[in-house]
């Protein structure tokens, strides 16, 4: 289990990721890992309408070859979707089409000529309209909680409003792949013109040509339109959209496929370690979370500086990474996320010559470099083979004119901690008061002192490394919250023996750990709930979470 940490959340993504592990029971639980990945950034273009059938007009009784265009519109049943729901994904026009309560997805067309230097190309969103119930917030569906979607469909995070009000939406739900595991190239369970999210097997707009396979809408004037100045276009990408041609289109309607989504062809010469802004910048089948669509909504600061390139699904047959990446899970332990990124072993950060992860070399001031991420060993779909223990992820550099807050100190932004390694970081709990850490594992808090090493040779030392972070010291375990020795009166005192916590710890093998550490004090048992993953009780005194 891992702590609640703010990695591959986007996502989907994508994404964010965490860190150490520790067997417990409900005597000494463990945060639960929390890690959500996201959807697409926007919406996404759906195909076209198809050709309608034509009438050849023959009339005479000679056999002859019949060369009708067959429409496409009854794809095969999926073996190993869920029963489509009565309403869910259905076409509409308006709302009544859906019935009470429920939102209309409407069919949108946009014709733009790429700046008016190529030939005008059409966008379809929404192929045919579908319907959807759509709520922000708590009236919304709840993608942890597939109660609160009818049968037949899945909870997806669409969008943001201007508010920063978040909406979720229960939408038709797909298979991705079969009972054995390997991926189907069509959108089973999918209406024409919608493809099934490998990641969140639910139907969502496909692409509606090739053009836009290699291409990255910025909607700068957010008017929801493309604009001359708006489209960017990779003029060496080769990636297209299956099911826009007749020739990718089968003629027999029994037996007719497509995924409708862009075929990443990708480059050959990539792994998942370089930067990039189009998904042709990445290995094949991959996609790029780059600075335009992957940012935070409150500070405009994008997720994954320079972009990272991204191996969905890598658990799937013919999916894996190969010598550009390892698969790793970017979930939790118990909705899992495979993804191939790029792998290395920690130790190094920021500046360092044997830094595996992208780095500065002070030319650019707004260079941000990235650094060696620790990962749980279990997390590995395989374990991996070059021996790694960590992925390459954006560094927090800590502001020199800034506070330069040590470990447990109540703080609101990543600059204002330390960030040995550049892993530091200001950490929250499910609401409960923020405070300084740094991510660890056992490697780094003995061999590299990186929860701190004792003021002496043989002292105590002053953090330890648990579930993955660093965490002060306190003298005085299972102490009343206020009085136990920690940086914030609302800290709770774990105790750091034998019989406790103790196994599960690490620090500087230089001096002695202390028989405490200090962790976010408990707010209530719905806190515990879910912060540990376990029913367990808040004791107001100590501020522990128990049975």
């Amino acid at each position: 289990m891992r702590p609640e940490l703010k990695i591959l959340s986007v996502l989907l993504v994508v994404l964010m990721v965490g860190l150490g592990v520790a067997a417990c029971d409900e005597s000494n639980p463990t945060p639960t890992d929390t890690n959500t990945t996201d959807t697409l950034p926007g919406d996404t273009i759906a195909d076209s309408i198809p050709d309608p059938e034509v009438d050849t007009g023959i009339t005479d009784t000679m056999e002859e070859e019949d060369t009708t265009p067959v429409e496409c519109t009854a794809p095969p049943a999926c073996p190993t979707a869920p029963a489509n729901h009565a309403i869910m994904g259905m076409p509409c026009i308006t709302e009544t089409d859906c019935g009470l309560g429920y939102t209309c997805f409407t069919e949108s067309v946009e014709v733009f000529d790429g700046n008016g230097d190529t030939t005008p190309e059409t966008f379809v969103s929404w192929l045919g309209g579908a319907c959807s119930l759509l709520g922000a917030g708590s009236e919304g569906c709840d993608p942890d909680d597939s109660a609160t979607c009818p049968s037949g469909s899945t909870c997806v995070f669409l969008f943001t409003d201007d508010m920063g009000q978040e909406y979720y939406g229960c939408l038709d739900a797909c298979s991705a792949q079969d009972t054995s595991m390997n991926p189907y190239d069509w959108n089973c369970g999918c209406r024409e013109g919608y493809e099934c999210n490998i990641n969140l097997e639910a139907c969502l707009p496909g692409c509606g040509n090739d053009e836009e396979c290699c291409q990255i809408w910025d909607d700068i004037n957010e008017n929801g339109t493309r604009d001359a100045g708006e489209v960017m276009v990779d003029s060496d990408c080769t990636n297209y959209c299956d099911g826009n041609s007749d020739d990718e289109y089968p003629e027999d309607p029994a037996t007719c496929r497509a995924s409708f989504g862009c075929i990443n062809l990708g480059n050959p010469t990539a792994d998942f370690g370089v930067e990039c802004l189009f998904d042709a910048d990445c290995p094949a089948n991959s996609r790029c979370l780059n600075e335009i669509y992957y940012y935070d909504d409150v500070t405009g600061e994008p997720y994954y500086p320079g972009g990272l390139c991204l191996g969905d699904r890598c658990d799937l047959v013919g999916r894996g990474c190969g010598d550009d990446g390892e698969c790793i899970n970017l979930g939790g332990s118990a909705d899992p996320f495979y993804a191939c990124v790029f792998a290395c072993q920690v130790g190094y950060g920021p500046g360092d010559a044997e830094n595996p992860c992208r780095d500065c070399d002070g030319s650019d001031p707004d260079c941000v470099p990235w650094t060696c991420q620790p990962y749980p060993p279990d997390y590995w779909y395989t374990p991996s083979t070059a021996g790694s223990n960590g992925i390459c992820f954006p560094a927090n550099i800590t502001d020199p004119e800034g506070p330069m807050l040590g470990l447990g100190a109540a703080c609101t932004d990543d600059e204002e901690c330390l960030s040995p390694l550049g892993l530091g970081g200001c950490y929250s709990f499910s609401g409960a008061p923020n405070m300084c850490s740094v991510q660890c594992n056992k490697a780094l808090a003995e061999d590299m002192d990186i929860c701190g090493a004792p003021a002496a040779a043989g002292g105590v030392v002053p953090g330890v490394c648990w579930s993955g972070l660093c965490l002060p010291g306190c003298d005085v375990p299972d102490g009343a919250v206020g009085a136990n020795g920690c940086p914030q009166a609302t800290m709770a005192c774990f105790n750091n023996g034998p019989s406790a916590y103790g196994p599960y710890s690490y620090a500087s093998l230089d001096g002695t750990e202390p028989t405490g550490f200090c962790f976010t004090g408990c707010l209530d048992n719905a806190w515990c709930a879910d912060v540990f993953g376990v029913a367990l009780n808040c004791n107001a005194t100590t501020g522990q979470c128990g049975a």
